[in-house]
């Protein structure tokens, strides 16, 4: 048996339904089974399993619903419920406790909740299902106990700073965070500081000046606005603490140690889309809640030997960028004030005079298309995907480094589309016929793109 499947706990115990369960929890799953309805030991039914990784919290309730009444719940003591607990290394070190009960007395019911986050099939958000278990008062308390202890040694972030923009998008932020988020972060027992923003750049003055080693986490509730101003006042706290020069473009800067959350509360919420797939609170809280993080690039903008800004959707200039600057000055519009600023920038028709100065690139740049080379695609798309299926016929032509090939290899020519079509017969009548004409190798233009080692 695995370390990972060792089990923690186990006893019997009742669902909403009043059905007998005998249920596990290992280091790493919870899992339960129906058992026969006769008062055998025996299993039946499908077994149930959840990762811990995916539980919210546990909970205890007193009452258990069964169909659309609530009522309290009482069953008969169980005798002799076995309880395996070990917190070692090594299953053999597990320690049986055996309750043994009167089975004439009656004690009241309680309950416990597994709140655990589950994915929309053939989509991206998440909601929280309710898993519920009932049983005598001291084995629920036994069983919150057990559980809470395995779902703190999972790494999680349990103290957040939240910065609430009010007047982003259509000016819900609050709102959606007190009805959506908050429940849900008090629900797994989330310490959070919350700041609701009075003006623009508050957040990224604040974390520029703030000491922020006691947080796990920032969360952003608004739109891309609201994070690219946290992103930045991030990276500017960052790089300061590192000592470096955040003006100097060639300075190499360091990833943050503190990960940012988005809460989507904004206009277009483009960040969430591309991180997420979809602009939907409940769904981001849990992902936070889980701990669960992605790299995202970021592109740092200078000017005149000064740092400009940072942008990880992207970075305009001409008529998005005034469409932008237009659009503040409307945001009582909502939403909508993109369109009218996109409407009156196009109207206007204006030319934008700009210079663009770059360096080409060299033979060693990266491509994700390159074949022995530095680059390395992190991207996991179907253009690196596509390599492996494509490599085959990108390195056909080692016949042709021998130049007596076709001579030896009648089916050589058909490789080469455009030989026979000069000359059909010359493999026929002269075979040397590669070595006397030496521009032979320049009739096909593809062929050292094909294969860069075969001069060597």
């Amino acid at each position: 048996m695995q370390e990972s499947d060792c089990p923690i706990f186990n006893s019997e115990i009742r669902d909403g339904s009043g059905r007998r369960l005998d249920i596990t929890l290992t280091k790493k799953t919870l899992s339960w089974q129906r058992k026969s309805s006769s008062k055998t030991s025996e299993r039946s039914g499908k077994e149930s399993a959840v990762s811990l990784e995916d539980v919210v919290a546990v909970t205890s309730s007193q009452k258990f619903t069964k169909g659309k009444k609530k009522r309290e719940a009482t069953v008969e003591n169980p005798t002799n419920i076995e309880i395996v607990v070990t917190d070692s290394e090594s299953c053999n070190d597990a320690v049986e406790v055996q309750f043994s009960t009167d089975p004439s007395s009656s004690e009241s019911i309680c309950g416990f909740v597994i709140h655990i986050a589950k994915k929309s099939s053939g989509g991206h958000s998440w909601k929280i299902r309710k898993q519920i278990f009932h049983g005598e008062q001291h084995l629920c308390k036994r069983w919150i106990q057990f559980i809470n202890l395995a779902l703190s040694r999972i790494s999680r972030p349990k103290n957040l700073l939240v910065f609430i923009n009010p007047h982003g998008g259509k000016k819900r932020g609050s709102k959606i965070y007190e009805r959506k988020v908050a429940p849900l972060f008090n629900l797994a027992s989330i310490r959070t500081e919350v700041i609701v923003t009075e003006r623009q750049h508050h957040a990224k003055e604040y974390l520029e000046s703030n000491d922020l080693s006691m947080y796990d986490g920032i969360v952003a509730v608004g739109g891309d606005g609201m994070f690219n101003e946290i992103m930045t006042g991030l990276l500017i706290s960052s790089q300061k603490r590192e000592g470096i020069q955040i003006n100097d473009r060639n300075s190499k800067m360091q990833s943050p140690q503190i990960a940012i959350g988005i809460i989507p509360a904004g206009s277009t919420d483009g960040v969430v889309y591309g991180t997420v797939g979809v602009a939907d609170p409940v769904t981001s809280a849990v992902l936070i809640i889980l701990g669960d993080t992605l790299p995202i690039d970021v592109t740092a903008a200078h000017g005149d030997n000064q740092l400009l800004g940072f942008s990880t959707c992207l970075l305009g200039y001409g008529f998005y960028g005034n469409v932008l600057s237009d659009s503040e000055r409307m945001r009582w519009i909502g939403p909508s004030r993109y369109n009218v600023s996109g409407a009156k920038e196009f109207v206007r028709h204006r030319e934008y005079i700009g210079e663009i100065r770059f360096l080409p690139a060299g033979e060693s740049a990266g491509d994700p298309r390159s074949r022995g080379r530095d680059f390395k695609c992190r991207a996991n798309c179907s253009v690196c995907a596509d390599i492996e299926p494509d490599t085959p016929a990108k390195e056909p032509d080692t016949p042709a480094k021998d130049p007596e090939t076709p001579a030896k290899d009648p089916e050589t020519p058909a490789k080469d589309p455009e030989t026979p079509a000069k000359d059909p017969e010359t493999p026929a009548k002269d075979p040397e016929t590669p070595a006397k004409d030496p521009e032979t190798p320049a009739k096909d233009p593809e062929t050292p793109a094909k294969d860069p080692e075969t001069p060597a």
